[in-house]
């Protein structure tokens, strides 16, 4: 027999053990396994297999299983395939530490560093003279006038000496004028309200430095 007959044929037995070929190719398969002892063998080896399949049969698993099991099995590769790359647990562990060491240095840098148009001290003074009234800041200064000499700047005049050299007068009636307009200079950095208590820690260290500004001049 010939080596293509002989495959011709073994590719057809399948078909034969199952009864599957039409008349003409079934005789043409019986006539050659009359005489072919390879595809004889062949022949049993298929039925014998055949015969196995047919015998274990394996238990089909419950409805449950197609209902239930391989739908969530399904749904938990799609939540897999489409989770983010920031939830990667390689991800986790950089960005975690990263992120505390960030509010780490905010808070330490807030905390360490005062804030920005801050003085140190701002609000003592407030502390000290709550409870004094504008009228009694008044009299206080007015009654400075011995000790703070403060120099009228008004109607041109520098403050500096004469060109003659000599010292002017100072007529007590205009020294009185110029210490009330500074007065009022320094006390228009106040408030409407009559008590110093209500003022801000910014607006006692502004009449602070403008009295601080007339004693040195």
């Amino acid at each position: 027999m010939s080596n293509a007959h002989t495959e011709h044929v073994s590719y057809h037995l399948p078909d034969y053990t199952r009864g599957a070929l039409d008349e003409e190719l079934r005789r043409v398969v019986e006539s050659h396994l009359l005489r072919c002892e390879a595809c004889t063998r062949e022949l049993a080896l298929i039925r014998a297999t055949a015969v196995l399949v047919d015998v274990d049969e394996s238990e089909r698993p419950s409805s449950l299983y197609f209902n239930s099991l391989l739908p969530r099995i399904r749904r938990r590769l799609e939540q897999k395939q489409s989770r983010s790359v920031l939830t990667h647990p390689l991800m986790v562990r950089i960005v975690s530490p990263l992120a505390v060491a960030s509010i780490t240095i905010i808070v330490l840098l807030n905390i360490s560093s005062p804030k920005e148009g801050t003085i140190p001290g701002q609000g003592q003074l407030k502390s000290i003279i709550g409870d004094v009234t504008a009228d009694e800041m008044a009299l206080v200064i007015l009654e400075q006038n011995g000790h703070i000499p403060i120099v009228g700047l008004s109607d041109g005049q520098d403050g500096s000496q004469p060109s003659s050299g000599e010292a002017p007068e100072v007529d007590s009636q205009k020294e009185s004028e110029a210490l009330a307009l500074s007065t009022s200079d320094i006390l228009q950095t106040l408030t409407s309200s009559s008590t110093l208590v209500e003022l801000t820690d910014a607006e006692v260290d502004a009449v602070l430095q403008r009295l601080v500004e007339r004693a040195i001049l």
